[in-house]
């Protein structure tokens, strides 16, 4: 027998012996050796984490509690302030002001619309946003039931996600779309771009 024979047979007597003597020892053992499959989750979690941020931009969605109504709030009036408060937290964390692109605005309204329609938050495809507003990356927040634009701004600013699309140093564009639903609750939506 060769020494790394000999060495192998006394490794794995060891082991079986330890085993018999200690019933939760492969409980134990886990925890030095994790399952392979938690290996490979962990960093892919990180990949697709970076690459939907670093790629294709970042996509967050705001449920409020309140859902009483304005009166007299019309979809223009609600997303120009949308904008005005947006551009005031950018404001107030040193960050360039966001201006309103006609393109930008186009998706958003027709997400406001669908939203209201299909009464469920879901995003839309950036990629499309991307290539025909001309836009390196983009990013989407959306919103459904604030009463007014202060709220929707707010509860996104207290959400990690959200507020990192609106505070995103590299956004440049902005726009923004709401619609009423046949209920009378307002959805919010917020297209951000970097050209």
């Amino acid at each position: 027998m060769t020494l790394t024979e000999e060495l192998s047979t006394q490794a794995v007597a060891h082991q079986t012996a330890r085993d018999a003597a200690l019933p939760d020892a492969r409980v134990r053992r886990w925890w030095h050796h994790p399952p392979l499959h938690l290996l490979v989750a962990a960093p892919l979690a990180v990949f697709i984490v970076l690459s939907t941020v670093l790629i294709g931009g970042v996509t967050t969605t705001m449920v409020p509690t309140a859902l009483a109504d304005v009166p007299g709030q019309t979809a223009p009036k609600l997303t120009s302030s949308v904008v005005t408060l947006t551009n005031e937290k950018r404001a107030q964390h040193s960050r360039a002001l966001l201006r309103r692109q006609r393109c930008l605005e186009r998706f958003a309204q027709r997400q406001a619309r669908r939203l209201a329609r299909i009464h469920r938050l879901e995003h839309q495809p950036l990629k499309p946003i991307m290539r025909r507003c001309k836009v390196w990356s983009a990013g989407e927040n959306l919103a459904m039931g604030y009463a007014d634009a202060r709220g929707a701004v707010r509860g996104w600013m207290h959400s990690p996600s959200h507020r990192f699309n609106m505070l995103y140093p590299k956004y440049r564009l902005i726009g923004v779309g709401a619609a009423q639903d046949h209920q009378g609750i307002w959805w919010v939506a917020q297209v951000f771009g970097r050209s």
